[in-house]
């Protein structure tokens, strides 16, 4: 995915975007329906964050090095997952997967890669779900340097292999989002030759692939996010809705035919969608609109999008002096005419030199809390980089 893509497939290293949710639990982007902290309400005089707090600290060795490139919430433990070591000539990664709990100061960070650690061999942590009862991790793994998908089921602290059962799907590729619709499980991601998109209930695999549309050579499903009546389903050379059984081509009526749309939420009556570029648009009902052209440092990708009770928070990256990664951070209100106002000075020094891949709502830290995830200090010659932390809250409605 752009400037995020340092690995052995087409599909390495890049934020993924899970959406999955059950009652009011809230992920990645968002409870099923978006990611949204609190539903929109009217829009502030002033910008709503009420504090970014740096958190990288809490990491300890866990991802240093390596980048934080998925999560989730159930309200009770945050998991992350990605990557540690990485060496660029080679694309050879190893997983990394840890919870994320309150601590009395400051948060707490668990080494958990041993429960998957063999599953994922040679490879990452790229999507988590949460469904009400069972964590479902996917990702890839590359033994011997041949890229095949990876999913784990985790009940109880108990870890089972599940990836028998679709890694036919996703030969030569892997798993990049996984989100929980309320019956089944959608699992996205790419195989050698074509993006790939799997419903499963926990029976037979039902698979929806030839149902997409997509362009260009080597596709495939980064993001999927549903608000209860409709999906949208994201990725490289592939942008979509699902309404029903049926699915609308939006890729031709977007600004991102050249790149990818890799982020969405949910506000109650529209989505704001994001990928590579400056460009974001709406999505309601079918129709793709213009919604905001980011300021001109954010010149890269957005990588995440987050609906609140005012408006919206958007991150991901720009370029930088001499071609270094800078991580960037808005605010916008959404209303015509309003402009966005850039709160990337803020961001911790810890993601200087990376990018902000994605944000988890944690309500166990807090109400209207988000954790911002990523990296800092990447190298493009060397792919090495530290995964970076921090804590966004924003005010209430």
């Amino acid at each position: 995915m752009l400037g995020t893509n340092r690995g052995r497939s087409t599909a390495r290293h890049r934020w993924v975007y899970v959406t999955v949710a059950v009652a009011a639990v809230v992920l990645i982007v968002g409870t099923y329906f978006a990611l949204s902290l609190t539903p929109q309400s009217a829009t502030p005089t002033t910008p709503p964050l009420a504090r970014l707090v740096d958190e990288s600290r809490s990491l300890g060795a866990v991802f240093h090095p390596g980048v934080i490139l998925s999560g989730a919430s159930n309200s009770t433990t945050t998991f992350l997952g990605g990557i540690g070591v990485y060496v660029q000539p080679t694309g050879f990664s190893l997983p990394v997967f840890a919870a994320v709990t309150a601590g009395s100061s400051s948060l707490t960070v668990a080494n958990e890669t041993t429960t998957i650690e063999s599953d994922f061999l040679d490879g990452g942590v790229y999507a988590i779900g949460w469904n009400g009862s069972t964590w479902l991790i996917g990702g890839q793994r590359s033994p011997g340097g041949s890229d095949e998908a990876a999913l784990v089921a985790l009940d109880g602290g108990t870890a089972t292999n599940l990836t028998s059962r679709v890694a036919s799907y996703f030969h030569g590729g892997g798993i990049w989002a996984i989100a929980w619709n309320g019956t089944s499980w959608l699992i996205g991601g790419n195989s050698s030759s074509t993006a790939t998109l799997l419903a499963w209930d926990g029976g037979p695999v039902t698979d929806l692939s030839s149902r997409l549309v997509s362009h260009g050579s080597k596709p495939w499903v980064q993001l999927i996010a549903g608000n209860g009546t409709e999906t949208l389903v994201g990725g490289h050379g592939l942008f979509g809705l699902w309404t029903g059984s049926a699915y609308e081509d939006l890729l031709p009526a977007s600004p991102f035919q050249g790149g990818g749309v890799y982020s969405a939420a949910w506000n109650g009556t529209s989505w704001l969608v994001g990928g590579g570029g400056r460009e974001l648009v709406f999505v309601r009902g079918g129709n793709v609109t213009d919604a905001l052209t980011l300021p001109p440092a954010f010149d890269q990708v957005a990588l995440m999008v987050t609906a609140t009770a005012h408006g919206w928070f958007v991150a991901g990256k720009g370029l930088g002096a001499e071609g270094s990664y800078a991580p960037e951070l808005v605010f916008w209100a959404g209303s015509a005419g309003a402009s966005p106002t850039d709160y990337s000075a803020s961001l911790p020094s810890s993601f200087d030199g990376g990018e902000v891949q994605g944000g988890v709502p944690a309500p166990e830290l807090g109400p209207n809390t988000l954790l911002l995830v990523g990296e800092g200090a990447y190298n493009v010659s060397t792919g090495y980089g530290t995964g970076a932390l921090a804590l966004l809250q924003t005010t209430a409605a």
